[in-house]
């Protein structure tokens, strides 16, 4: 323990219990023959303190789901929520958090937690897609749009990342995460809306989606920096032209990932809205759609995300056609994107040459 980190325990500690340190002892490797174990642990001895023994718990960083600030902070807020809840169970007696200083700081109190950000002006992308949705055109300023998407989105995915740890743990995600595969088929249990597909069909894509979390398991090199929520929703645009203000917005899936994840995010909302429109195959959406991948497989030449890009564009059509998020969506069309589910399920990668599959009503 450093000279800053004992002084800070010590301050700590005298403020929570009063009393003075007498003694600090690691105690985590008092595991037997475990060898692994999660954080550091440290029994701390008092004097003329509320206790006289306490223990302070730090979390290990790094592998199942250990990986960023928001895991460990849940490492240590779930503990306090519920060891005191159960009889014989060694109680909690705060938590806390460590800042780069080396000062303790507790949040024995806290019922709840928030986020600032500062304010961005603009339009959300979306209502683009509305506007092209009804009048069946797509401007010039609509295609520079598009490029401007897919020329951010290769500029972000160019950050790679050796981690083959959580590689994998955001392929568990993917296909078992509350809001991925796994949440969004559970969310379908006892709705039959019109177009709402059978718990057999459902269970198919769950298992047809944890065979390509072993296929992806072997590809941790395309582990790279990624928004992770990119849908037109999170796109703020104010201005015209290329070189217009853009702003992202709730960036809540993690910082790394899988290209194909962004670029399934946003394309399956030309295929949604096209749609919804009831345009023909060949309409503006179309042209759009082609022209997001053309420019990022330009700028990256990743042509191998469109072999990997499956199971990313199946989790996104469970969005959109989701009767929990779009309850009023047209029968129709909700049936309809569950023909596309089939038809991705069905191929090894997508073919931006052939789009009938996407488009044809």
């Amino acid at each position: 323990m450093t000279t800053s980190l004992r002084a800070g325990l010590e301050a700590y500690l005298h403020d929570r219990f009063g009393g003075e340190v007498v003694s600090l002892e690691s105690i985590s490797g008092a595991a037997g023959p475990k060898e692994f174990g999660y954080g550091d642990v440290v029994h701390v001895t008092l004097r003329n303190a509320k206790v006289s023994e306490v223990v302070l718990h730090t979390a290990r960083r790094g592998g199942f789901g250990h990986d960023t600030l928001a895991d460990r902070a849940q490492e240590v807020l779930l503990p306090w929520e519920t060891f005191n809840h159960l009889t014989a169970h060694v109680r909690a007696l705060d938590v806390g958090v460590l800042d780069g200083e080396g000062h303790l700081k507790s949040l024995g109190d806290v019922r709840d937690f928030f986020l600032v950000t500062a304010y961005a002006h603009g339009e959300p992308y979306y209502k683009d897609l509305d506007r092209i949705a009804t009048t069946q055109v797509a401007t010039p300023e609509d295609h520079a749009r598009v490029e401007r998407l897919a020329t951010h989105l290769a500029r972000i995915h160019r950050d790679k990342r050796d981690a083959p740890e959580l590689w994998v743990r955001r392929l568990r995600d993917l296909v078992g995460g509350h809001e991925c595969i796994a949440g969004l088929l559970d969310s379908y249990d006892d709705h039959f809306e019109g177009g709402v597909p059978s718990r057999e069909v459902r269970r198919l894509i769950e298992h047809w989606a944890v065979d390509w979390r072993h296929r992806l398991k072997k590809m941790p090199d395309r582990l790279c920096r990624v928004h992770g929520d990119f849908h037109p929703w999170n796109v703020l645009f104010d201005g015209e032209g290329f070189a217009r203000r853009f702003t992202l917005l709730d960036r809540s899936r993690g910082e790394w990932g899988e290209a194909a994840d962004d670029l399934a995010a946003m394309s399956i909302n030309y295929v949604f809205f096209a749609l919804r429109a009831d345009h023909p195959k060949n309409g503006p959406f179309r042209a759009l759609f082609r022209q997001f991948f053309e420019t990022y497989l330009t700028e990256t030449e990743d042509t191998d995300a469109l072999k990997v890009i499956a199971p990313y564009f199946v989790w996104r059509a469970l969005v959109v056609a989701s009767p929990v998020w779009y309850p009023t969506l047209a029968p129709n069309v909700r049936a309809r994107l569950f023909e596309i589910v089939a038809s991705v399920m069905r191929r090894d990668r997508l073919d931006v040459d052939d789009l009938d599959m996407l488009f044809a009503p």
